[in-house]
């Protein structure tokens, strides 16, 4: 009876497994991870009858997009792969590339636990905030995309041809999309927007973005591993970048050496992280890294008071380069923007618009989860196509959706993104504010007061003051302090001081104000410690030496 009962279910099984071998031919049975998409795709790339079929006789569509980019690809030693984090929401997505991490091919994210497709395209790049710019062609239309990923989805400006293409003779049909509503343009409007959104391969270059070999090559001399596990790993391979690899850079440049094959990686994330300080450190330091180094330092502060210690990397006029949080226990780069940070941890920053070449984006964000929220976010974008400036454009901004505004809407909403008062350099505002305590990254001898130099409160503002020697430890000169009044909020009431040094320590008396002067890199801040007069305003003044 149990062997008829077999054989009855043998029919069942076979008509089963043939049903199942139909699906997999047909590309039906669902890839639901991304190991899977993976060796899916390095299958195509290996086996010929795989890379030459087309997408069209595949019918799923992400096995139709693997087969799409394997059917372009010429070399695939040269692929590779990049699970990165494009809009930082905590899913990382799968991104099809380039061993050179500058040519991106097609974009694969989650939902819920299934993989799916975002788009396959010719080319594209992604930018440090998560915008994407690719392109598609077909043999009747190119379409251009310039898209942010939000809740899961691609939202954004669609723009193309039908027809001939615009740098030829001949006809063609020019239109945008937004949101879906397709618009048809003139061939001036469409080189216009053209114009504005020109972006390049090493774009992605910038967000660190990591690139595995799908056929990975062996390395006979590798790399060192490198750790950034906690802050103590990061603040050590900042120090080890000030003095060890910037001061190579020009032999670094002259031999050929990308810093991004400096070390090994265990994770994108790390990756990330080095790829991004080194380019802000480097940006920072610049040619004179032997001196400038020593003006770059530290703090480890809980900026929003939710119990999280924040590492922020800054200089010693209080300028922010970088700010790190913890995030799953290690640490996660959030921001290189930040141009002022508050009493609340919030900070504001003004910067070129990523999918913009003629925009630009005031924003003041927070920190939350571990992560960027922002606050309030705005956008001024013009043409200058043929060198013709058109009527500015304003969007508000959230996520990366843009929603038109009017002027006065946006003046009022760029104002409060100004979190920093007329009266305070952002520096001044920062130092006052934030809590931030500087801590040198390098060791180094005491900033010495330079007063063969003049100097002024900002680079840009009041007449060049200077020290008048009266013997070898004392000086007298002239300082500014804010002092508003009715009339005039941003006034300053100038004072005569007398500035002493003693064992290195300086000091200054003005009769109204007292206080110390903490010389650093270039300046110095003079600090009120007793005030007199109601009307000072009892803060940091930062001053600049001013090249004669």
């Amino acid at each position: 009876m149990k062997t008829r009962k077999f054989y009855a279910i043998i029919p069942v099984l076979l008509v089963l497994c043939c049903t199942l071998f139909c699906l997999y031919a047909c590309g039906e049975i669902p890839l639901r991870t991304y190991d899977e998409i993976i060796d899916e795709f390095r299958t195509m790339l290996t086996e010929e009858p795989a890379r030459d079929s087309t997408a069209e006789q595949t019918a799923a569509p992400i096995r139709a997009a693997l087969a799409e980019v394997a059917a372009r690809c010429e070399d695939p030693s040269v692929m590779a792969y990049s699970l990165h984090d494009i809009n930082d929401d905590g899913t990382e997505e799968l991104i099809l590339t380039e061993t050179d991490g500058t040519s991106l091919h097609a974009i694969f994210t989650m939902h819920g636990e299934t993989p799916v497709l975002l788009d396959v395209f010719k080319f594209g790049t992604v930018k440090t905030d998560g915008c994407i710019y690719y392109a598609k062609e077909s043999e009747t239309q190119k379409t251009y995309h310039v898209k942010y990923l939000v809740d899961g989805a691609l939202v954004g400006l669609t723009y193309g041809y039908n027809g001939t293409d615009p740098s030829e003779d001949g006809d063609a049909e020019y239109f945008r999309v937004d949101d879906g509503v397709r618009t048809a343009l003139t061939r001036e409007e469409y080189l216009t927007i053209q114009s504005a959104h020109q972006f390049m391969p090493n774009h992605t270059l910038d967000t660190g973005l990591y690139a595995v070999p799908l056929f990975p090559q062996e390395n006979p001399n590798p790399a060192p591993m490198l750790s950034a596990a906690t802050y103590d790993d990061v603040l050590s391979l900042c120090r080890e970048i000030l003095e060890i690899h910037l001061p190579r850079t020009k032999e670094y440049r002259d031999s050929g050496v990308d810093s991004r094959t400096l070390y090994t990686y265990p994770d994108a994330r790390t990756f990330h992280l080095y790829h991004r300080l080194y380019t802000q450190l480097k940006r920072i330091a610049g040619d004179s890294a032997d001196t400038a180094a020593y003006s770059l330092g530290y703090d480890i502060h809980d900026l929003n008071g939710d119990g999280t210690d924040e590492l922020i990397l800054l200089s010693d006029t209080y300028s922010v380069l970088a700010i790190l949080t913890m995030r799953d226990s290690v640490p996660v780069l959030i921001s290189t923007v930040a141009t002022a940070i508050d009493e609340n941890g919030r900070f504001c920053a003004v910067q070129y618009a990523p999918d913009h070449r003629n925009g630009q984006q005031y924003c003041v964000w927070e920190i939350s989860d571990g992560r960027l929220h922002p606050v309030i976010c705005v956008q001024l974008e013009y043409d200058d196509f043929n060198h013709k400036y058109s009527d500015m454009r304003y969007y508000a901004i959230d996520h990366g959706r843009k929603t038109p505004i009017t002027e006065a809407e946006f003046m009022v909403l760029a104002k409060q993104t100004e979190l920093v008062p007329d009266a305070y350099t952002s520096q001044e505002y920062t130092r006052a504010m934030s809590g931030l305590d500087f801590t040198p990254l390098l060791p180094t001898e005491p900033a010495i007061l330079d007063t063969a130099l003049p100097f002024v409160r900002t680079r840009m503002s009041s007449s060049a003051r200077t020290f008048t020697e009266t013997d070898s430890h004392t000086w007298e000169t002239e300082f500014d302090f804010f002092a508003p009044t009715a009339d005039d909020e941003n006034a300053y009431l100038t004072l005569n001081a007398v500035v002493t040094e003693e064992n290195g320590t300086y000091r200054f008396d003005s009769n109204s104000v007292r206080g110390r002067i903490e010389p650093i890199q270039g300046g110095f801040w003079l600090i009120p410690e007793e005030i007199a007069d109601s009307s000072i305003v009892n803060r940091p003044y930062l001053y600049f030496y001013n090249e004669p």
